[in-house]
């Protein structure tokens, strides 16, 4: 299960926002949460019920700039669904758009930051789910201890409360000579909030690299 550490958008928020007889978007947004152990950066909520599940979506483009980080979303349900039904109802939502159904075309985003974003090869991505968000991603591999790759397409993957459900961007050279496909895309990030020790020491180093600067 998770918790929320802060948000702008709770029950009190959605009440005010009725009573003025303003619409709601039918999700919360902008919250930090704690989900399989780990403080996750959310961008929206969406659903009700027993289970939770994390989907993270990484938009980066091979070679760079890296412009199009990734985003998390929290999904609850009860029953069994599956990933197609999890991008349904965030599409539903109005948090993001998706086309494609076992094989997904292409998942459009606009954050809050208003910057927008797209996988700029369609149908190019690679899915799977695990419950370590710093595991080794290295594409399709069946044998992965830490990513479980699906390769049977998004409406037949059944989630899993407790995991991170990971749509990538993936990105493949075509050797012409040898007809070998290779890929060459990026790894997975998930947006995880750095706990406060792990803060300090990265405010040191940039002290320290900012004093050698000097």
């Amino acid at each position: 299960m998770f918790r929320c550490i802060a948000s702008s958008t709770g029950s009190h928020a959605h009440a005010a926002l009725a009573v003025a007889g303003l619409s709601l978007t039918g999700f919360a947004q902008a919250e930090v949460v704690e989900f399989a152990g780990f403080e996750v950066d959310i961008d929206a909520t969406v659903g009700t019920g027993q289970n939770s599940s994390v989907l993270v979506i990484d938009w980066d483009i091979y070679g760079g700039p890296y412009n199009t980080p990734s985003h998390a979303f929290l999904y609850n349900w009860d029953g069994e669904q599956t990933l197609l039904d999890m991008l349904t109802a965030f599409q539903n939502a109005g948090v993001f758009t998706f086309t494609g159904t076992a094989f997904i075309g292409q998942i459009s985003y606009t954050d809050g930051d208003g910057d927008s974003h797209a996988n700029s090869t369609p149908f190019n991505w690679e899915l799977a789910s695990g419950t370590n968000p710093f595991g080794e991603w290295t594409g399709f591999d069946a044998n992965n201890p830490d990513w479980d790759f699906n390769a049977a397409g998004a409406d037949e993957e059944i989630i899993a409360d407790g995991q991170f459900e990971a749509i990538n961007a993936a990105f493949f050279d075509f050797d012409v000579e040898t007809q070998i496909l290779t890929r060459i895309g990026t790894p997975i990030s998930v947006p995880i909030v750095p706990e406060p020790a792990s803060l300090t020491m990265l405010g040191l180093a940039s002290l320290l690299l900012y004093r050698r600067r000097r």
